[in-house]
């Protein structure tokens, strides 16, 4: 589980990268990232993810590991307004 609160921007996007720092973020299925605008966020404004091979309902938002026990993760801040 990892929690993050972005600071104020245009747009965000946390995403799962293997070994080679591929990102996992397959477009079809939307499950190895999240974004601003898809994220599921805490009452103060904190976004909570859960990298897990299944959905395990513990709320927050879900990503998939596609099988990859080691990677990297990214954050990716765009314009930000430096608040």
């Amino acid at each position: 589980m990892i929690s993050f609160r972005p600071t104020p921007c245009d747009y965000w996007i946390f995403q799962l990268c293997n070994i080679w720092q591929e990102n996992l973020d397959c477009y079809e299925e939307g499950q190895g990232y999240v974004t601003k605008y898809r994220a599921a966020y805490e009452p103060d404004g904190s976004v909570r993810t859960v990298v897990a091979d299944a959905n395990p309902g513990v709320g927050g938002t879900w990503i998939d590991p596609y099988g990859h026990a080691h990677g990297g993760m990214g954050l990716r801040l765009i314009k930000t307004r430096g608040e």
